[in-house]
């Protein structure tokens, strides 16, 4: 066969070859390059702020000038960090962002007039705004799409409708609105009264928030929240807890909000309830999408320049149709550039080859780099035709399960499985969706150590069997127990965290991370948020010993080489053992198996059944849902059939074969096989 075929069609069996080095490998770099890009990636930083910094001189600290700057360049900046967290990596929609800003405005308006230090408003704005995100995320996260977005919208209109009946509420006599008088900060011995010194400040709160914002992205809860984006139910089926997830997502935006309208209630010296529009609120969207959703730096940052560009533009030559003008941008980036300025500039370094920048490949390197360390050399990655290495993957069971290395793969003795006690119970489990009874009153048990193969034809339930198990679906009758312990109504993730993995029956990765971060997003035993945000040093070794493991899986799977791809870029037999190798890369004691060979050719097909079976001979317990008998033939020692929902058979697989009622099930017909 032509080497470039095997390679364009993905990894098969057959015998290990030469390491590659990583300096061969697309978008991965060598050693200096990701040292430089890891720990050195401050100088950039810096520069970047003192950029900014020099915008009073570049504009002659005109009063107008500056004051675009404050508004819609450092507090814009500040919603966006928040916002770029909540709908770049969460693909949460909020266009009511407005309510935060106006309660956070508010807040800090009275507690300025109170006499309170900034610092103390801006924290008391701040707390205001999380628990107006906690009253909306905790009933709306629970929404989708554009019900979520409308939920928020919703809140918005109710907040600013509250601000209109305010004085009417408090009684103020004459009174049409709440205007406050708010002074302008003092930091120690220093009253920001000009508007220079104030663009600085605003300038040094908002490049923290960038910052963490931007530490976010590149942390595993930044992976995780962008699983949730990808594919909620994959995401929990690897432990990740969603729902919480989603709302620290939308607590940390509502607090960027909170705190930008303390920012703007100082710099404004005043708090007016028409500064507060729900037009304002769908200018955040507008500018975050011109940035970039999911950029980490060029979201925020590029988001607000252009947003200050726009409002000059349009004051100065378009007055009162400016919003036409924001539209017309709006929808030409929708249309010739939808993933915004950093989504050009990405395209831009990848043209240039400088792709290695980017954070997943910077992972990729620093893995290959502490793996090569430890074998006295760099070039660690395996090519793709080596395949899945049976013997690579049987040594990383052994470490994960406690069993020591075995010597063979084949099938463990039939009595020695009928001696392990039961690891999954279920019990008289049933399902119904409508009028129609997909699982009814099924039971059955999976041995430790064993691969049981749940068989039938298409609708007889085995899926619906296998997400019943996880907690994907609830049973409407029946309990499930996994090492003893009842787990009927437990969600998803605390069954994925308490050892059980899962792949689907139609590939379920998260398409925009790569192949590496999609196994890391797995590991989820030690995950600590706040030092990942504020991205410490112990953090930083935390993350590159995740990557080194991942990698470590992926060679495993003979998949190394493309550690820094894309996942949705990948072949369908690449996905097919991606998926496998990150359910595994869980150490789950039970592993469920959805149709693995299923799509694929012969040789992806051998290759599936050798991974499998170096599980099971690694100590690892599957749970396998499989149609083509050879394959079982090959894989089970023990085999339950079900049809329309009901086992009709059970037993090792060459005995339930030949049973009349399986052969009619298949066939149509009572007769024995031969």
């Amino acid at each position: 066969m032509d080497p470039a075929e095997v390679r364009s069609e993905g990894p098969a069996t057959g015998a290990m070859q030469e390491p590659v080095a990583t300096e061969a490998l697309p978008g991965v770099p060598g050693r200096q390059p990701w040292e430089f890009l890891l720990h050195r990636r401050w100088p950039l930083g810096v520069a970047l702020v003192l950029l900014f910094a020099s915008y009073p001189v570049l504009v002659r600290s005109n009063p107008y000038y500056l004051r675009l700057g404050i508004q819609y360049g450092c507090i814009y900046a500040v919603v966006l960090a928040g916002l770029n967290v909540l709908t770049g990596a969460n693909g949460q929609v909020s266009l009511g962002h407005i309510a935060f800003v106006t309660i956070g405005a508010y807040t800090a308006g009275w507690a300025g007039t109170a006499g309170m230090p900034w610092f103390v408003t801006a924290a008391v704005a701040i707390l205001c705004a999380l628990g107006g995100g906690m009253l909306i995320g905790a009933s709306a996260l629970r929404l989708y799409g554009a019900y979520l977005a409308l939920a928020t919208l919703a809140f918005a209109l109710i907040v600013l409708e509250l601000l209109e009946a305010m004085p009417r509420v408090l009684g103020v006599p004459g009174g049409s609105a709440v205007v406050l008088d708010v002074p302008r900060p003092v930091v120690g011995p220093l009253a920001l009264g000009s508007l220079t010194s104030y663009f600085l400040f605003t300038l040094l709160v908002a490049t923290p928030v960038v910052w963490i914002s931007r530490n976010t992205f590149w942390s595993q809860t930044g992976r995780q929240l962008t699983a949730i984006r990808d594919d909620e139910a994959a995401a929990a089926s690897v432990g990740v807890a969603v729902f919480p997830a989603k709302l620290g997502a939308f607590l940390f935006s509502a607090g960027c909000a909170g705190l930008a309208g303390a920012m703007f209630a100082s710099f404004n010296e005043a708090v007016f309830p028409e500064d507060f529009t729900v037009v304002e609120s769908l200018r955040y969207v507008v500018a975050l999408i011109i940035g970039g959703l999911a950029a980490p730096v060029a979201g925020p940052a590029m988001g607000s320049i252009a947003m200050i560009v726009l409002v000059y533009v349009g004051q100065r030559w378009f007055q009162d149709d400016q919003a036409l003008l924001t539209g017309l941008v709006f929808l030409g980036f929708l249309a010739f550039a939808p993933t915004g300025i950093g989504g050009l500039a990405r395209r831009a370094t990848d043209a240039l080859g400088l792709s290695w920048i980017h954070p997943g490949n910077t992972l990729v390197a620093v893995a290959a780099h502490k793996r090569g360390a430890e074998d006295d050399r760099l070039e660690t990655l395996r090519p793709s035709d080596a395949g899945a290495d049976a013997r690579a993957i049987v040594r990383f069971g052994a470490e994960v399960t406690g069993h020591g290395e075995l010597q063979s793969i084949d099938h463990p003795a039939g009595p020695m499985l009928a001696e392990e006690p039961a690891l999954l119970e279920c019990s008289e489990i049933s399902k119904a969706f409508g009028g129609v009874r997909a699982v009814d009153h099924l039971s059955f048990d999976v041995r430790g150590g064993a691969i049981h193969v749940l068989m039938g034809p298409n609708g007889s339930g085995k899926s619906t069997a296998l997400d019943m198990i996880t907690g994907l679906t609830r049973p409407d009758g029946g309990r499930v127990r996994l090492s003893g312990h009842d787990i009927t109504e437990l969600p998803t993730h605390k069954r994925a965290r308490l050892g059980i993995g899962r792949t689907f029956q139609e590939i379920r990765l998260f398409h925009s991370l790569t192949a590496l971060e999609n196994c890391m997003v797995a590991n989820t035993a030690s995950h600590r948020v706040l030092p990942q945000l504020l991205r410490l040093p112990a953090a930083r070794r935390e993350d590159e010993d995740h990557a080194e493991e991942a990698l470590r899986i992926l060679e495993a799977w003979g998949l190394g080489e493309f550690a820094a791809r894309p996942a949705g870029s990948l072949s369908y037999g690449q996905r097919k053992m991606l998926e496998l190798a990150r359910a595994a890369s869980r150490r789950p004691k039970l592993l469920l198996v959805d149709d693995p060979s299923a799509g694929l050719n012969p040789r992806w097909v051998g290759a599936m059944v050798e991974a499998l079976s170096a599980l099971r001979s690694a100590g690892f317990t599957l749970l396998v849902v499989e149609h083509h008998q050879d394959v079982i033939a090959d894989l089970a020692d023990t085999v339950t059939v079900l049809d329309q929902g009901r086992r009709i058979a059970e037993g090792p697989p060459h005995e339930v074969q030949r049973l009349p009622e399986v052969v009619k099930v298949y066939l149509g017909s009572a007769e024995t096989a031969p």
